[in-house]
């Protein structure tokens, strides 16, 4: 369940607004937003340290991480409109919490010591009129920017610029972050209720099909994360039969009640996997593993179905 938050903070003109978050039990994904009060300089702003009940925890992903620092304005090339300015960030981490939860975000701000310099490298062959629209929007959100030189390779390469002191981007995120210092530092800190609700689906007994017995390991359907591990024993207990069943079931699929495929969100792509021949404790089987981001919708009843057919239907509490 999505839980709003009012919170907030500014450093150097950049001001960080946590708008929510949702909390499955494993994972925590926190909703914000970031805005240049100075648009015609743009910043980069990334994410320090995410700190539950005063530890640090491990960010597995993040929009605006030290690695993908985020420009704001935000340049990207993306299906018009653009939401530049204020930029919609999100993050997601791995946490066992529980009741009342204290959380602090520490954010960074920086700005090139020179300037930075937009290597532009589109293909200027392509005729689609949506994707030149697109590059004329993007190359006029970098002209807006005092601070920003708009410059290709036909005129002066990157490595030109760099060994100036110029911080380098192709698409915003800087080629050669040493270029960049830190003008401030934002820290937001917050409370919520670490509910979790029930997400697991699988069932205590083993599935009988053709050929074999299926066992569901592990079944987790949330708004965060959709992860299934399956394993399926041979009646025969031989390794031809669970190469013979990991060839006929082969890849994992998650559809609606209708045999519609499921929609995820936009979070990171994690695994959708193949079933494999294995042994486990003595026994031959085949074995799935499939991790994605969670559903964007959430329908009545849902299907593990497979290259073979269908292999277990459920319905959502």
């Amino acid at each position: 369940m999505y839980t709003p938050v009012k919170a907030s903070d500014a450093g150097d003109h950049l001001n960080v607004n946590v708008k929510g978050l949702i909390y499955d039990g494993e994972k925590l994904a926190v909703d914000f937003e970031v805005e240049n009060g100075q648009p015609a300089q743009a910043a980069y702003i990334w994410l320090r340290s995410l700190k539950l009940n005063d530890t640090e925890v491990w960010v597995e992903y993040c929009s605006a991480s030290e690695e993908s620092r985020k420009l704001v304005p935000d340049p990207r090339l993306d299906e018009l409109p653009v939401d530049r300015n204020p930029v919609s960030c999100m993050l997601q981490a791995c946490a066992a919490l529980s009741g009342k939860t204290d959380c602090e975000m520490t954010f960074v701000v920086e700005r090139p010591n020179i300037g930075i310099v937009f290597i532009e490298d589109a293909d200027k062959e392509d005729t689609d009129e949506a994707y030149l629209a697109e590059l004329a929007d993007r190359r006029a959100a970098f002209a807006a920017m005092e601070n920003v030189i708009v410059s290709d390779t036909e005129h002066r390469n990157a490595d030109e610029w760099a060994k100036e002191g110029y911080t380098v981007t192709y698409n915003g995120i800087p080629d050669n972050p040493e270029t960049l210092s830190e003008t401030a530092q934002i820290v937001i800190r917050f409370s919520f209720d670490a509910a979790s609700g029930d997400y697991e689906y699988a069932p205590k007994e083993d599935i009988s099909l053709a050929n074999g017995t299926l066992r569901i390991n592990r079944l987790r359907i949330s708004p965060l994360t959709t992860s299934i591990s399956l394993t399926l024993f041979p009646t025969d207990n031989s390794m031809d039969s669970a190469e013979m069943l990991a060839e006929k079931y082969g890849s994992l699929y998650l559809t609606d009640d209708n045999g519609n495929s499921v929609v995820y969100s936009n979070m990171d792509y994690l695994e959708e996997n193949t079933g494999f021949a294995t042994e486990t404790n003595g026994h031959c089987a085949v074995q799935w593993y499939f991790d994605m981001p969670g559903l964007k919708s959430f329908p009545d009843t849902l299907v593990i179905s497979s290259d073979g057919g269908e292999m277990y239907r459920f319905d959502l509490k």
